[in-house]
């Protein structure tokens, strides 16, 4: 038997692309038992018998320390395959567009390709903001094609019927911080990341303060009526030019700008870098531009209710939230991004939205004098 298997054609091909994936292709039929382990705890993920010129592949498509056996049935073949990504092509692909997503998440690529000692293409929806600042990391626009990979993890929020998708999360990522997503799925431990931009500006502002109130769904808005306003009259009253960095038109999905604001020309997320970077304070809503100005090291005050604390960023950040009313949905309930109006528990009542309504504008103005009175 050992003298007529070594004179087939057997080729065995193992990678870890959305999962850990085993075919053999061969001239003569044979029966093969195939057991995807997790060595992390000893478990066969995935175990079944497989024919010859077949393929079979685990479910769990990110990343773990993966042990591939291949036994024959009807033949005495053994092998072993233990992952090690070490010097191998590994592509991540950002499964969002989202500003604020990539910027909570891109970090963690960077560590990632550290820590692995591996070579990284990554495919983002905003390459633009880290091509310069990470030279060691390939860069490639989303669907373009890469060849000759040994894994491919994508980088998402994965959510089916209400729950979240425990074939690409080890856990739920609606109970955890919003960038502790990323270094779940790639393996790592979590250490909240920053990620380096560009240096758009190196002048700051002392009399500039740049605000954004628009986001993408109702419930992340600061809902207080009064509250966007009083905040502008007491910086102006104090001397400075408020910057509204919103494109979205006065009065967008019935959100009024407040008066006394200034407008300027952001057409790119990079201008919108640059007048952040010189402004002294930026003052933002649950949206991407807030993880901009975070990301760029800008004094960051971030109104929510929505969310409770520990989902944006723990550091360098001043968050207000009201802990006395209804909040934190995002994490209890499943967001409908088709409702604009979504708000779970009290919407359509008096309550709707009280998570921030009853944000009140004297909460951020105390925030607004810490940092500018220090």
């Amino acid at each position: 038997m050992a003298n007529q298997e070594q004179k087939e054609e057997k080729n065995i091909s193992i990678n870890f692309i959305d999962g850990p994936f085993v075919e053999i292709k061969e001239s003569i039929d044979h029966i093969y038992r195939i057991s995807f382990i997790n060595l992390k705890n000893n478990k066969v993920e995935f175990e079944i018998d497989l024919k010859s010129n077949s393929w079979a592949k685990a479910n769990k498509k990110y990343y773990g320390d993966w042990l591939i056996k291949i036994e024959g049935i009807n033949t005495n073949y053994y092998f072993e395959h233990s992952f090690n990504v070490s010097n191998r092509r590994v592509l991540i692909s950002f499964e969002s567009k989202a500003l604020g997503d990539t910027l909570a998440w891109f970090p963690y690529v960077e560590k990632f390709r550290i820590d692995k000692k591996c070579e990284v293409i990554c495919s983002t929806f905003h390459n633009y903001l880290f091509k310069d600042q990470y030279p060691e990391i390939q860069f490639v626009e989303p669907g373009s094609p890469v060849n000759n990979i040994y894994a491919l993890y994508r980088i998402g929020y994965f959510i089916n019927n209400g729950d979240f998708d425990a074939f690409n999360h080890p856990t739920d990522p609606r109970k955890e911080p919003l960038t502790k997503a990323a270094s779940d799925i790639l393996g790592l431990d979590f250490v909240e990341l920053k990620p380096k931009l560009p240096i758009m500006s190196t002048e700051k502002k002392e009399k500039q303060i740049s605000i954004a109130i628009h986001s993408t769904a109702q419930c992340k808005y600061w809902n207080n009526p009064n509250g966007w306003q009083d905040v502008v009259d007491f910086l102006k009253e104090n001397g400075y030019e408020v910057i509204l960095l919103s494109k979205e038109p006065d009065g967008y999905m019935g959100n009024k700008s407040p008066n006394g604001v200034k407008r300027v020309s952001t057409p790119s997320i990079l201008d919108a870098l640059k007048v952040l970077q010189e402004s002294k304070l930026f003052i933002g809503i649950g949206s991407g531009l807030s993880w901009l100005s975070w990301a760029a090291g800008t004094e960051t005050i971030l109104i929510s209710g929505f969310t409770d604390i520990f989902v944006e960023q723990l550091n360098d950040i001043r968050r207000v939230i009201n802990e006395d009313v209804c909040h934190g949905c995002w994490s209890k309930y499943s967001f409908d991004p088709g409702d604009w109006n979504w708000c779970p528990v009290h919407k359509g009542t008096d309550r709707q939205f009280e998570c921030s309504k009853m944000i009140s504008s004297e909460q951020v103005i105390n925030e607004i004098k810490s940092i500018l009175l220090k």
